[in-house]
């Protein structure tokens, strides 16, 4: 799921949301849907962006079914050795 969505979230949100770092949405089970996404973002030191406020720019710029359940602000994304975002340690961080 994340493959083919998060460069929508990242392009939806990051122009108008200062103070954003790195980001991903991953898939969070769900009872009906299977599951929905979730973002999780790294903000900058000095960013006073908030969730809701991420929240409200992906409900102006996002389709209805893209608009992650949850978005969680971290301090850091988990990388594998190669230096990308390693999923499997987010979604095991997840739960």
């Amino acid at each position: 799921m994340s493959q083919l969505t998060d460069p929508f979230y990242r392009q939806s949100i990051t122009p108008e949301a200062t103070g954003l770092g790195a980001t991903d949405v991953i898939g969070t089970p769900h009872e009906v849907y299977g599951e929905v996404p979730a973002a999780y973002v790294v903000t900058y030191p000095d960013a006073a962006v908030t969730a809701d406020e991420l929240l409200a720019l992906c409900r102006g710029n996002l389709t209805k079914i893209k608009i992650p359940v949850a978005i969680n602000i971290v301090r850091a994304l988990p990388k594998n050795p190669v230096g990308k975002i390693d999923k499997p340690a987010l979604r095991a961080a997840r739960s």
